[in-house]
Formats: structure tokens, C-alpha cells, sequence
């Protein structure tokens, strides 16, 4: 999750629909289209506020098929390559994707409109958002373009023992307001899945080796320095609602499991003393 850029002016999206109505199978409804516009953006694209327009299925079929026809443009292939730190929809540390913030299955009539795309990664223009655009009021997902506090602090990733064999949740951080909380708690249960949890596994398990590089010594408190340290890195290098930076913020919020790494390192530390692979 991240706040970025809008990546069009009003004046510029709605150029594009003025020189596609030119054509007259589009003129009779350039003036509603730009009005789904003028809604979308005076609502901040949220669902709760905007409906989909009433067209007939004929036009809402070609609306949904005027992106297939231009994904390859300039425009769209520039918001693609962004060079941006995570993905602003997960937190993954992956882009190279276009998301339809409401989906055009849906929003036929923003198939093409550039503040409802987002760079995002594959995994978020897959299957685990979906279709899904809004739950049980106020819950909706949050806008990278409109909502600027998403490049605030907003989730942590929860590490449940047994921690030899750890499972994983994403959860909003502590002290959010309950609105906000729920717009989190939504948002991060439709954008994570599979390939989170494997991340998560993979960085859980390979990660008191990789702090026992770092220290010198293995107190708690420098295992405490050492994991803030990491944080601090994640954050600057990839956000701060970037999966690392919820990992290291999850971990830090964790008596029992940085005890777990820090005992973990001290037994790597006794086997390498002993000549004991671990």
C-alpha cells in the first residue's frame, strides 16, 4: 500500500473520451461517460458513492473492451513500468501490472479511465481481489491515488506459534480508528494470498541466520537493535506498508518471537562451536 501520483489530469482522461465519441458509434454518449468520470473522481472512486452508469449491454460490452484494445498504448504501458518500491495495492516488492481499482466487469465504463489503474503486481490483477470491490459498509479497498494516508504506517504481520512451524496473518496496526481499521482489515484480506504466506515462510525461517551475520552479540537487546535496524532498511527501501517493513513491525511488536530468534541463534552459535551442522 502505497499514496502515488495521480497519473492523469481530468482535462487529460477526458480527452480520451471526447476523441473516441468523435466517432458516431460513441457520440450519443460522450456527456454520460464524462459524467462517470466527474463522479468517479469527486468521489475519490469510492463504491460506496458511485454507481454504474446506465448503459445499454451493447456499450457497456465495448467500454470493457476498449482496454484489451489499448493496454499496449504509451500512456498505459508508462503507468506500467512506474518505478515504484512495493506494489501500492500489497506491499510486494513486485509491479509490472495494470489493477482496475473497480472492476471493469463491474465498471465497464472506467475500463480505460487512468486513476482507476493502478500499477500493481500480477498477484493483485489475479485471482485473490477479484471481482470483489466493496464488503459490508464502509468497507472498501483503499485508493493508492485518493487516499493519502496510505503511505502511513497500516499493517503488521502477525507470527503465531508454534514457532518452529509459525503461521502468518496480516492484521492493521494497533491504534487506527475503527472506520480505518476496517478499511484495512478489508483491504488486506482481499489483496494477500498464497504467495504472501510463502514469503512470509521463507523470510521467518532463513531469518535468525541472516541477523546472526549482522550483530556481533545476542543479547536481546542487540537482537531487538538488530531487528529495528532491519525495519528501519525495509522501510526506506521498499515502504512502509511493504511486506518487510509489516514483517519486521509485526516481529517487533512480538516478545515470544524475537526470544525465538534470538534463541535460535544461539543454538546455530553452539552447534558452529561444537562443529554441529544446524
Amino acid at each position: 500500500m502505497q499514496y502515488i501520483e495521480v497519473p492523469a489530469t481530468a482535462a487529460e482522461d477526458d480527452a480520451v473520451v471526447e476523441a473516441i465519441c468523435l466517432h458516431p458509434d460513441w457520440s450519443d454518449h460522450q456527456e454520460e461517460w464524462l459524467n462517470a468520470y466527474a463522479s468517479y473522481r469527486a468521489s475519490g472512486g469510492n463504491p460506496w458513492s458511485v454507481e454504474p452508469g446506465d448503459f445499454d449491454e451493447d456499450v457497456r460490452e465495448r467500454m470493457y473492451k476498449l482496454y484489451d484494445g489499448r493496454r499496449k498504448t504509451a500512456a498505459l504501458s508508462k503507468m506500467r513500468d512506474m518505478q515504484l518500491s512495493s506494489c501500492p495495492m500489497c506491499g510486494s516488492l513486485t509491479t509490472g501490472s495494470l489493477d482496475h481499482h473497480l472492476p471493469r466487469e463491474e465498471f465497464q465504463e472506467f475500463s480505460i479511465l487512468r486513476v482507476n489503474l493502478v500499477p500493481a503486481c500480477s498477484h493483485c490483477n489475479s485471482s485473490s481481489k477479484g471481482n470483489t470491490f466493496k464488503g459490508d459498509e464502509p468497507e472498501r479497498f483503499i485508493h493508492p491515488y485518493y487516499d493519502a494516508w496510505a503511505g502511513e504506517p497500516l499493517w503488521q504481520v502477525e507470527i503465531k506459534a508454534p514457532y518452529p512451524a509459525a503461521t502468518f496473518a496480516a492484521s492493521p496496526v494497533p491504534g487506527l480508528d475503527e472506520e480505518r481499521t476496517r478499511l484495512v482489515a478489508f483491504h488486506l484480506k482481499h489483496v494477500l494470498g498464497r504467495q504472501f504466506t510463502r514469503s512470509m515462510i521463507s523470510l521467518w525461517s532463513t531469518y535468525p541466520e541472516s541477523l546472526l551475520d549482522a550483530l556481533s552479540t545476542y543479547d536481546l537487546e542487540s537482537v531487538i537493535n538488530g531487528i529495528t535496524i532491519d525495519r528501519n532498511r525495509a522501510i526506506r527501501t521498499y515502504g512502509r506498508n511493504s511486506w518487510n517493513a509489516a514483517f519486521f513491525r509485526g516481529l517487533l511488536a512480538n516478545a515470544d518471537a524475537i526470544e525465538h530468534v534470538r534463541m535460535k541463534i544461539a543454538l546455530v552459535l553452539a552447534n558452529l562451536a561444537f562443529g554441529v551442522a544446524d
